[in-house]
């Protein structure tokens, strides 16, 4: 049933990343009436591809974890749907002169056929395509504003914010408190790199983390269950890394992260028949808040994200929009809040 509430519960979801998704969905759920609003064409985040990547792989979220019973509940269903199944990858750790495979007691989780198979919507609306440039209070309701198309939304109950924090800070001037929050933060990128080879790499593992170099943590994507034959890898690069060359070329960022591959997993070289990438500029947090989700009742916004609870996991961000519906259904429903801000 519907939760009670003597509002009309029109909600904006501003963000259709996980955490954005997690939270429409479960408002959705309750019968609240939920628009989301993204600005790519795409909707997932990291999780949701990397548009214009012709390579079909994941080159955002790599897996999933699911340690918490909620969490681990939602990659139950996903699985029993069809849209998700376990990874069993054979996972190792290189570091200078040394090679030690990984014991993995807790599975990893992928989308099938790809990540994105596990950023639904659940109902809502969703309008891709739509930057926002501005939130405003407008009586006892917000206008959601798009200035560069020139579209305005009316007459929402409350808003959700569910973006990176520079995002989020820059969209929060009417709320000094949370803008202060998200002014804090600060994030890291990634150079992810895609390559397909027409024929599979001798190697022992399909996975590998390395303790040092450019790149970071390198798959075998083909891998994974439901993936199309073949052999596709994908390669993340090194944080700092990525920062000191976040405007250097794409063709040749890919060639320098697949040439330390092969020289950090010591194989001979391999021409691929295809290689890309993609530069994601805001991949990690480096210093999250620690909280389940920030909120100002008065004003009814809330702001959820990975950033916000913890690392930069799928599952962190879709705890966090778990906890801002949970939010909105105690603060707009008349109740005592479980989630106060804090400061």
């Amino acid at each position: 049933m519907p939760y009670p509430s003597p509002y009309s519960a029109t909600v904006a979801v501003i963000g259709a990343g996980m955490a954005g998704l997690s939270c429409a969905a479960h408002l959705t759920r309750q019968g609240w009436s939920v628009t989301l609003f993204e600005r790519e064409a795409v909707t997932g985040g990291r999780a949701g591809g990397a548009p214009g990547l012709d390579i079909p792989c994941d080159p955002g979220a790599q897996y999933l974890r699911a340690r918490s019973e909620a969490f681990r509940a939602e990659a139950e269903a996903w699985i029993e749907a069809g849209t998700a199944a376990r990874w069993r990858p054979r996972v190792a750790s290189i570091g200078p002169g040394r090679k030690v495979f990984r014991a993995d007691p807790e599975p990893r989780f992928v989308g099938v056929p790809t990540m994105a198979a596990a950023a639904r919507a659940a109902g809502a609306e969703v309008l891709t395509g739509f930057p926002v440039s501005a939130i405003a209070r407008e009586g006892a309701g917000w206008t959601v504003t798009n200035e560069e198309q020139g579209r305005h939304h009316q007459a929402f109950q409350t808003v959700v914010l569910a973006v990176p924090p520079d995002e989020a800070a820059r969209l929060l001037a009417a709320a000094p408190a949370l803008q202060h929050h998200a002014a804090g933060i600060s994030m890291r990128p990634c150079w992810a790199v895609a390559a397909e080879f027409g024929r599979p790499l001798d190697v022992d593992f399909d996975g590998v983390f390395f303790e040092s170099g450019a790149v970071t943590w390198a798959a075998r994507d083909s891998s994974k269950p439901g993936r199309e034959r073949g052999e596709r890898w994908v390669f993340h690069a090194d944080p700092d890394w990525s920062l000191s060359h976040g405007s250097h070329a794409p063709g040749a960022v890919k060639r320098v992260l697949l040439d330390a591959f092969f020289k950090a997993v010591e194989h001979p070289q391999r021409a691929p028949l295809a290689l890309d990438c993609h530069y994601w500029p805001q991949a990690r947090t480096a210093n999250p808040l620690g909280e389940a989700v920030l909120g100002d009742p008065a004003m009814g916004l809330t702001v959820c994200g990975d950033w916000v609870y913890g690392d930069s996991s799928v599952e962190h961000a879709w705890l966090s929009g778990l906890a801002a519906a949970q939010w909105l259904l105690t603060n707009l429903s008349g109740g005592i809040s479980r989630y106060l801000l804090k400061g």
